[in-house]
């Protein structure tokens, strides 16, 4: 009788022991899951308010490019002393905000490649392929190469599903070994370019510089108080025949020391003497920023934010958002 007690009672232990094991490992289970909870629920906050601190830069962007947006500062754009600006603020926890401005205006919209007659509904602009096909001349491309570059991207971002000669929509990337369709809408990002036919990681690097993403069907309007010498290929392709890219860089470079007070003294530089230049090219310049690009950067604790954000400036000197995005700054 005693052994089977001592027997029963050896057994009874180990079931005691066994729960306490169970209910231990539940507790740490729980303990971690609460742990982890927590600590992601601060890394949430942490990064929600390094957004607040970046939208925040993005607002004193805003005020600096309308104040750079006035007329004298316009002017000393020319210099090289406007056009741009950075600011450093410090944070608490060591972090720290950081911002660069400036004129975004001297680039090439590829989204000005085709029109919108209705309200997103996007055809040609033949007008300003003819723009883009020189620029890529200008830049070294076959002038066979340009044309079906041109041609793929038109219709990469047109409304309608019908190939252009040398074009490529839906049937042409449907075949790859990871298919896909052409967008028919605006370009979102210059790296979108990446999905259209023709264009080359080599492409893409020699015209990066040249062309931007702006998300309206739309030139841009050249400032030419902030071009630089690295901009000739683009003043060339705007001006057309009868200037070469040679041209337009001593042109930029002889530029008046403070810059233009109107467009029309521009046009009128001696360069221009023997050309017959249309009145909607001379429209495509201007002696104003019409957008600029806000780069903003911020530490806080554990969380680093980028924002990048283009600003178009309306003729009341107003700054508008058109594009905000969150993450590296290409």
């Amino acid at each position: 009788m005693r052994s089977w007690l001592k027997d029963d009672s050896g057994a009874a232990l180990i079931t005691v022991l066994l729960i306490i094991m169970v209910m231990s490992a539940g507790v740490m289970l729980t303990l971690d899951t609460l742990t982890y909870a927590m600590r992601r629920s601060v890394a949430v906050q942490v990064y929600s308010q390094a957004k607040l601190y970046a939208r925040g830069g993005e607002q004193m962007a805003q005020e600096a490019a309308e104040q750079l947006y006035d007329t004298d500062q316009a002017i000393k754009a020319a210099l090289g002393t406007g056009d741009e600006a950075a600011v450093s603020f410090p944070l608490d926890q060591g972090g720290y905000i950081k911002g660069y401005l400036r004129d975004a205006s001297n680039c090439f919209n590829v989204n000005s490649l085709v029109t919108a007659p209705e309200r997103g509904f996007y055809v040609v602009n033949e007008v300003n392929v003819l723009y883009f096909q020189r620029l890529m001349v200008n830049i070294g491309l076959p002038p066979g190469q340009a044309v079906s570059l041109s041609s793929t991207l038109v219709d990469w971002i047109d409304t309608d599903s019908r190939p252009s000669r040398g074009g490529a929509e839906d049937y042409d990337y449907s075949g790859l070994s990871t298919p896909y369709r052409a967008a028919n809408n605006l370009i979102a990002d210059i790296s979108e370019l990446r999905l259209v036919k023709g264009f080359t990681p080599e492409i893409l690097a020699a015209i990066n510089p040249y062309i931007c993403a702006v998300p309206e069907a739309a030139e841009n309007l050249l400032n030419v108080n902030t071009l630089t010498v690295d901009h000739a290929p683009i003043l060339a392709a705007l001006v057309g025949e009868g200037i070469t890219v040679n041209d337009a860089a001593r042109l930029i470079a002889e530029r008046p020391a403070r810059g233009y007070d109107n467009i029309g003294t521009f046009w009128s530089e001696p360069s221009f003497d023997d050309l017959t230049i249309p009145q909607e090219v001379r429209a495509k310049a201007d002696v104003w920023p019409q957008l600029f690009l806000a780069e903003i950067s911020v530490k806080y604790i554990d969380a680093d934010v980028k924002l990048t954000s283009l600003m178009q400036m309306e003729n009341d000197g107003a700054s508008r958002v058109i594009s905000r995005r969150y993450g590296a700054v290409f």
